[in-house]
């Protein structure tokens, strides 16, 4: 990347940090290519949008006193490597596709990866109402595929929600009910704990994907996975009651959360399983 030009990333986000690292370290950026947005705001010489460069990454050129934003700094900085990149992905179609995603993401980037920094989060994402919503959305959707396969395939014996649905309404119960908790222990900032909580469920059913083509293997091994299936799923609800937990203490809310979560898990299992 020239000189020239400076990379304005969240310093507070781990996954920014991670891929403005990665430019660096494989030559899309130079080693100084890179600028912390707490600091980029004190730079009296570098002019951009504060407010935008929050929701979307700022490449800036303070010599041509230039800025791009969002997918079009991130198409620049590949294009530095190979040219191709940025003329396909300014062609109108895929490049509003990629606006798309990159604001899903870039809207959403504290809930996959969620840091405690008090109150100094200086390039803390606006709230986009609808991009949560749609985070939200997506999660749901490969949660009740995810676990839909799960429960009939490998707890198929003790299963009796239906394979299609169940679980699409037990994460939407799931959220009923701990908005109730939200509000009656007195908390703020629902919309962020909605979309750690249904990443939280993502997680938990990305997993119990991955322990499914486990166990299928060994079932091809001729291994009898009879008790290591509930084994299994009672290890995906100890790691999401502790990534609960987790991200709780990162959001500064009441710990009373994860035991509403508990609580909800008891209260909906009898109508999905054998008890």
């Amino acid at each position: 990347m020239k000189p020239t030009h400076m990379l304005l990333y969240d310093q507070d986000c781990p996954l920014c940090n991670w891929y403005t690292g990665a430019f660096i370290r494989h030559g899309f950026l130079s080693r100084d290519g890179r600028l912390p947005y707490s600091e980029a705001v004190e730079h009296p010489e570098l002019t951009f949008d504060a407010t935008l460069s929050r929701n979307k990454i700022a490449l800036v050129d303070p010599v041509k006193g230039t800025v791009e934003y969002g997918i079009d700094s991130l198409l620049t900085v590949l294009g530095n490597r190979f040219p191709l990149i940025p003329r396909i992905g300014k062609l109108p179609v895929i490049h509003w596709l990629l606006e798309q995603l990159y604001s899903f993401i870039s809207y959403n980037r504290k809930m996959v990866a969620p840091s405690d920094c008090g109150d100094s989060c200086a390039c803390t994402p606006t709230l986009s109402i609808g991009w949560r919503i749609a985070f939200i959305a997506f999660c749901c959707w490969i949660v009740n595929i995810a676990t839909g396969v799960y429960f009939t395939q490998q707890l198929g014996d003790y299963f009796i929600g239906h394979p299609v649905y169940s679980d699409l309404v037990m994460f939407v119960a799931q959220f009923g009910f701990q908005f109730l908790a939200f509000r009656m222990l007195h908390q703020r900032g629902f919309a962020d704990y909605a979309g750690n909580l249904a990443f939280v469920s993502l997680l938990g059913a990305l997993l119990l994907l991955f322990f499914h083509f486990g166990l299928n293997f060994l079932t091809y091994l001729d291994i009898n996975t009879t008790m290591l299936q509930p084994f299994c799923y009672g290890l995906v609800y100890l790691f999401m009651l502790y990534e609960h937990a987790r991200r709780l203490r990162l959001l500064h809310l009441s710990g009373w959360l994860s035991i509403s979560w508990i609580v909800f898990r008891f209260l909906i299992y009898p109508f999905a399983f054998i008890v």
